[in-house]
């Protein structure tokens, strides 16, 4: 086991140095806005859980390799915030942003794949990467289409109040895309299912991050779509679907 996670954890190194490079890449041929490349290194964490799926055999590795991941990037990070060229890169809006939200993800991927795959099996696996791309996609169109076109704030009690409407919508749509197609990508289950939950959790997906402040929507999104799927499923089962 000890070899099987050293070797997941290398590859999800090696992951983030070529997401790393590629935009550097493109940053040099273009340029890029400092929003964009934040939700490009989100997209990128999101999109780790299939690499930490795919190169591991039991959910017991997929989660050791999460845990190593956070216990040696950690303070690697908290050596180069300092550094100019970090600053410039990622261009926090709070000091340790970067760090908080790479905790939140793996530890929110460790608790899915204890429950989903680790106690739920081989058939509830596949909620893992719909609920993790659900919150993927939807914060980064949220973001992207909040800070680009968004002009009314949502102003409801228990609301962040830097959320905006036209972003909850985009993060609605983006995460109902992201459901269907990675669902349907699984073939796990059939395409009406997919459809369905789609148009049932992607609005739970928005909600909640609507309620969720200071970045914590990296934990109460996908854990929120995750309990959502698993709820409808449960439900059509019971009605004999």
């Amino acid at each position: 086991m000890v070899a099987a996670v050293f070797r997941g954890f290398i590859y999800l190194v090696g992951f983030y140095v070529s997401a790393l490079l590629l935009v550097l890449m493109a940053r040099k041929l273009h340029m890029i806005p400092s929003e964009v490349i934040r939700k490009t290194f989100h997209i990128t964490c999101a999109m780790s859980v299939f690499l930490l799926i795919y190169t591991s055999e039991t959910w017991q590795i997929a989660t050791l390799i999460s845990f190593a991941f956070i216990v040696i990037v950690y303070p690697v990070l908290t050596l180069l915030e300092h550094t100019g060229i970090y600053k410039r890169f990622l261009n926090e809006r709070s000091k340790g942003e970067v760090k908080s939200s790479l905790i939140l993800a793996y530890v929110m991927m460790m608790i899915l794949f204890m429950v989903y795959w680790g106690w739920g099996g081989s058939f509830w696996k596949a909620v893992i990467p719909i609920a993790i791309m659900a919150w993927g996609y939807g914060d980064a169109a949220a973001a992207l289409v909040g800070k680009r076109f968004g002009k009314h704030f949502v102003r409801v009690p228990g609301v962040d109040q830097k959320k905006i409407l036209e972003g909850t919508f985009a993060m609605a749509f983006a995460s109902a895309a992201a459901i269907f197609f990675t669902g349907w990508a699984y073939a796990v289950f059939p395409w009406y299912l997919c459809l369905l939950l789609a148009l049932l959790v992607a609005p739970v997906c928005a909600l909640v991050e609507l309620v969720s402040h200071r970045g914590i929507d990296t934990l109460t999104v996908p854990l929120s779509a995750a309990t959502a799927i698993s709820f409808v499923i449960l439900t059509i089962r019971q009605l004999g679907g």
